[in-house]
């Protein structure tokens, strides 16, 4: 069955009217443009999610905080951080990135799709309480916790942005009904486990500085994922680890993300992935395009 990518053009709006450190401003409807011609690719508009869905993962007053951009001015920005800057269209952004992975669990669980890929706003360093590193909320926490509440039983996310999922990782530090599994390189985000603090075996994340390494690295966490046994997968799929990329390091190549995608595809359970990380627009968008396709064949 191929993948169903989910997306609404009203996301796009917000790069349009932001300026970002490293992301351009068409960077989302350039991807969806690729993505979207691919005739293999179905497509779904997303919904918008409940405010129950998110508080889910996030607390109320930061989200009355983001909802309360929505009376800001044409052309007002304001910044959480340097580098993510809320405007009047934050709050749609964030509902619609959120809701298109909600509705994909709900899809897989009726059977109306196998595998889904969500074209939405990036959320893996999103905290329950901030957002941070271009992220607003956290869209694959969310699904995750959607699909424990819809009766999935035990989910495993995997995370293979060059830049670690804190918010993720943070997110299910005591949900072991939740497998995470990532590699990163070294820098942004940086330490957010305390020192000394026991990290629990359904929370594994391995520290890559070369594309050798991520491969090796893979192969390793996909056993663990395997004996996991999961009966739905969510992938924070980020790109920003390709050679071409200007902030990751990695060197990683279109082959390494076909090659995960296959491998992933074979865990015999149902994968929802969704946008993360990728600045380099060309090869974001066909990279994004390739893994879409291979995890439907």
């Amino acid at each position: 069955m191929p993948v169903t990518l989910y997306r609404h053009p009203d996301i796009f709006r917000h790069d349009l009217a932001a300026n970002h450190v490293a992301m351009h401003r068409h960077r989302l409807g350039y991807i969806d443009s690729v993505m979207t011609r691919n005739k293999a690719l179905p497509t779904r508009l997303a919904r918008v999610a409940t405010v129950e869905e998110l508080l889910r993962n996030h607390t109320l007053p930061y989200l009355k905080q983001l909802a309360n951009t929505r009376e800001l001015a044409d052309g007002q920005l304001l910044a959480l951080n340097a580098e993510t800057i809320l405007n009047r269209h934050t709050w749609r952004t964030t509902v619609l990135s959120a809701g298109a992975v909600c509705q994909a669990v709900e899809d897989v669980q009726a059977g109306a799709t196998r595998h889904a890929f969500c074209i939405g706003y990036a959320g893996h360093h999103a905290v329950a309480s901030a957002g941070g590193g271009f992220c607003f909320t956290n869209q694959v926490a969310i699904g995750a916790h959607h699909a424990l509440a819809q009766g999935f039983k035990a989910v495993a996310i995997l995370d293979f942005d060059t830049h670690s999922g804190n918010g993720t990782a943070l997110s299910f530090i005591a949900e072991p009904r939740v497998f995470f599994a990532e590699t990163y390189q070294p820098g942004y985000p940086g330490d957010f486990l305390q020192r000394g603090f026991p990290v629990p075996p359904h929370i594994a994340r391995r520290r890559c500085n070369n594309a050798q390494q991520f491969q090796q690295a893979w192969e390793r966490l996909l056993q663990d994922v395997r004996a996991f046994c999961p009966d739905l997968v969510l992938v924070s799929a980020g790109f920003d680890a390709h050679v071409a990329d200007p902030l990751g390091t990695l060197g990683i190549t279109d082959a390494h993300y076909f090659w995960l995608a296959e491998e992933i595809s074979q865990l015999g359970a149902p994968v929802i992935a969704t946008l993360e990380g990728g600045y380099s627009l060309v090869d974001t968008a066909r990279c994004a395009a390739l893994f879409a396709t291979r995890l439907g064949q």
